[in-house]
């Protein structure tokens, strides 16, 4: 996990915080540019079809209507510890966050499953599929779901690819 701070973000520049992140123009475009540069430093910059129309970058926005939901677009409720996109089987490897405006100074908690001391026993037997997992309701058209791993055992080590915020129930058809 690395933290990169004192780029000199200018967020009048920006205007008015958009209602949401369809309408939120290009005002960001040149911070896009660097994350996206930064991301291929570290690998290959990719988007979900069923997240924001694909974008590569995605302006996470609090939006009316949104407020108490457990997605980006809220603004009233703490987020619950999760996993982005742990449903899919093609989920990133790897999570890019740029803070464009923060007058509240609220913080941002991330973690690593890389930095626990889960015993082998542990680490199979999460790695077993186990947990079904679906979309938030932030995706759009997606249809995948069904039972996934806990944590991946990668080459690196074990990542988590838990969503523990989603409620509904998988039926099995």
């Amino acid at each position: 996990m690395y933290v990169l701070r004192g780029l000199p973000v200018e967020d009048a520049s920006f205007g008015p915080t958009p209602a949401g992140w369809s309408v939120a123009g290009d005002a960001g475009a040149l911070w896009d540019v660097v994350l996206l540069l930064l991301a291929a430093a570290m690998g290959h910059p990719m988007g979900w079809r069923g997240q924001q129309n694909g974008r590569m970058v995605n302006n996470i926005v609090p939006a009316p209507g949104h407020e108490n939901e457990q997605t980006g677009a809220s603004s009233t409720v703490l987020l619950a510890s999760h996993t982005e996109d742990a449903f899919h089987p093609r989920r990133a490897d790897l999570l890019l966050l740029c803070c464009m405006r923060n007058h509240e100074g609220v913080a941002t908690a991330a973690s690593s499953v890389r930095l626990t001391d889960l015993s082998p026993e542990d680490v199979a037997a999460l790695s077993r599929p186990m947990a079904p997992i679906l979309p938030d309701d932030a995706y759009s058209g997606s249809a995948l779901q069904g039972d996934v791993l806990v944590v991946d055992n990668d080459v690196v080590g074990p990542r988590p690819v838990r969503r523990p915020t989603e409620p509904r129930r998988v039926s099995r058809y």
